[in-house]
């Protein structure tokens, strides 16, 4: 390689390192949270389980036609579980208070819109780090944190005085009463304790996602998440929250969970379908695949210099 060649190389590589790409998957994470916060307080518990589920079909289709991934016959039968597992899950679930029929089909939308935005964020982010082998989920996160902790810092004093008269969505009748939360922080430090104890949570949990994409992939990522509504159900079963118990245990919620858990096992090859072909695609077949048309190719490359050295 001549030096114009690596100096080329090395200047591309350094654009694609550069930290204000990373505003791009910081942008839609910001849309992500904003659009389903919005819309939980606009659809019952079972319609927001079921919607969430969205996010797995959106990453797939994604990682096929944006990154030019493959999904086999195992995956699509995964993913068709997942759904269908959260389906029976929402189902199940305890409707909250009643919500007419534009409130719901606000609350869907925003609901998918979000999903969407997330699985955006979460594909570009398994971009960037394909891209650039040295980038670490810790510092895509804290960039990440950086971008949105400025868009936000626009964002708020604007929402501050747009009026808004849904009791629903909004407080002190704007979009966001920052003033607000100062004044609640004011009146109770224990607010203070939860919310940095929520923001360390949150970071591990993103730290955690972002290396399950970096190591595997976006559509992964998004499967493996989906395992929090089973741990959530799970922990309101067993431990009472004031002295009672905020869920219960119900045969269609343990169906759900149970194709959900299949569903996620098989997508990641824990489990093996032996039949249908659902065997034939695994990381491992591939791998042997790749192995033998290699060995091929040697053999094939062997006899060919063989016969020319013999014809000479």
């Amino acid at each position: 390689m001549s030096p114009s060649q690596l100096n080329k190389l090395v200047q591309s590589r350094q654009q694609k390192t550069r930290p204000y790409l990373l505003i791009i998957p910081g942008i839609f994470d910001i849309g992500e949270h904003i659009f389903r916060n919005v819309s939980i307080a606009l659809i019952s518990p079972s319609i927001n389980q079921m919607l969430r589920s969205s996010v797995v079909v959106f990453a797939a289709l994604l990682l096929v036609f944006f990154l030019k991934g493959k999904l086999y016959r195992h995956h699509w039968l995964s993913i068709g579980c997942i759904v269908a597992g959260l389906v029976f899950v929402g189902l199940a679930a305890k409707s909250g208070k009643e919500h007419s029929a534009s409130q719901i089909a606000l609350g869907i939308c925003l609901q998918l819109v979000g999903q969407l935005s997330g699985a955006i964020s979460y594909t570009a982010e398994e971009k960037l780090m394909s891209d650039c082998d040295e980038l670490d989920p810790t510092l895509l996160i804290g960039w990440e944190g950086f971008w949105a902790a400025a868009i936000y810092m626009i964002l708020l004093p604007i929402f501050q005085f747009v009026p808004c008269t849904n009791n629903d969505i909004c407080t002190g009748r704007v979009i966001e009463d920052t003033y607000l939360v100062f004044q609640d922080y004011g009146a109770n430090y224990m607010l203070i304790l939860q919310s940095l104890a929520l923001g360390t949570l949150t970071l591990i949990i993103n730290i955690a996602g972002v290396t399950i994409t970096k190591i595997g992939s976006a559509s992964q990522r998004t499967v493996v998440d989906q395992m929090r509504n089973l741990t959530v159900w799970a922990y309101f079963i067993v431990v009472p929250i004031n002295g009672a118990y905020l869920d219960k245990f119900t045969v269609m919620q343990a169906s759900g969970f149970t194709i959900l858990l299949m569903g996620v096992l098989v997508y990641n090859e824990i489990i093996v379908l032996p039949c249908l072909g659902f065997n034939q695609y695994t990381r491992e077949k591939l791998e042997q695949r790749k192995v033998s048309q290699k060995q091929i190719k040697i053999a094939y490359e062997r006899q060919v210099s063989h016969d020319l050295n013999y014809s000479f």
